[in-house]
């Protein structure tokens, strides 16, 4: 009987094995495509004002253009689909019960050093709510034992991701 259960449980793979198909997908997928380690600075009348480093797959690198701000500690939801052009994304929200209107312009090379500038403005009243220049710069590998989603925080601590 125990023989006709270990080899159902094989077979049917029920949750047998230690490593589950999401994480088996995750790992080959980073191996094929290791998540890279970015450095992200918020750039502030020129300089820099706050720094970390971030170990990305492309999943994560993806939204680095496209940016989408906190408004009193909520993110602007979205209203439409974004609208994607040439070194520039719009995305329609609404924060606070206002239409805003997001837009985020990329300079550089977005495969080693580029910069995101974006501007979330008032869709009934014009007025700039929110902007802010952020800048991103590969450095390479990510650390040792590092997975996709990890960071440093402003002093430099490491911040695990929520999935390893």
């Amino acid at each position: 009987m125990r023989f006709a259960a270990a080899t159902l449980c094989a077979f049917l793979l029920l949750g047998c094995e230690r490593e589950t198909a999401f994480e088996r997908l995750s790992s080959q997928a980073a191996a094929s495509n290791p998540p890279r380690l970015w450095a992200v600075s918020v750039i502030r009348n020129g300089d820099e004002a706050a720094k970390v480093t971030l170990c990305a797959s492309d999943e994560i690198r993806a939204g680095f253009t496209r940016m989408i701000p906190m408004h009193d500690g909520k993110a602007c939801a979205l209203s439409a689909q974004p609208e994607f052009l040439e070194n520039r994304v719009k995305i329609r929200c609404v924060a606070d019960g206002r239409p805003m209107l997001v837009e985020n312009f990329t300079k550089g090379d977005v495969a080693r050093e580029f910069s995101v500038y974006m501007r979330m403005r008032s869709l009934d009243g014009g007025e700039v709510v929110r902007e802010q220049t952020r800048r991103y710069r590969l450095l390479g590998a990510c650390p040792a034992g590092w997975a996709a989603g990890w960071s440093t925080d402003r002093s430099g601590q490491v911040v695990p991701g929520v999935m390893r």
